[in-house]
């Protein structure tokens, strides 16, 4: 774009990054990421729900969700990680989703987030149908 006051753009090495850097740079060039909010229990029965945004769906068959838990800066491992761990079942197969109230958030980057503007219906053609 001619006269655009944006950079041609930008080169990173994530070998030269710390893994931190690294993490922030990946999560801001995945936009928006949904949030996933996992529900887990401690060991003392108390129920613990927290957002994470670095998840995605890897197969279907069977239903598998991938959730990139993290630990806190002093190397602990989070509330999450430490009920899942010790959990003896992460059932992914039990999902329910209503569109009728469904309102997605998108996590950017650092500290913004999107909602969903727009919810809306595309009918797409078959293979067959689409190659004739």
């Amino acid at each position: 774009m001619s006269g655009s006051p944006l950079p041609a753009g930008y080169d990173f090495d994530c070998a030269k990054l710390t893994p931190l850097e690294c993490y922030k740079l990946l999560c801001a060039i995945v936009v928006p990421r949904p949030i996933a909010l996992i529900t887990s229990v401690n060991a003392e029965g108390r129920v613990n729900a927290a957002p994470f945004s670095y998840f995605n769906a890897f197969s279907e068959a069977p239903a598998q969700i991938v959730q990139g838990l993290q630990h806190k800066p002093d190397g602990a491992p989070k509330d999450t990680t430490r009920n899942l761990a010790r959990a003896d079942l992460l059932d992914a197969e039990k999902l329910h989703v209503d569109p009728h109230i469904y309102r997605p958030v998108g996590r950017l980057f650092g500290t913004l987030y999107c909602r969903q503007g727009e919810v809306f219906a595309l009918e797409r053609p078959s293979y067959p149908d689409w190659l004739a």
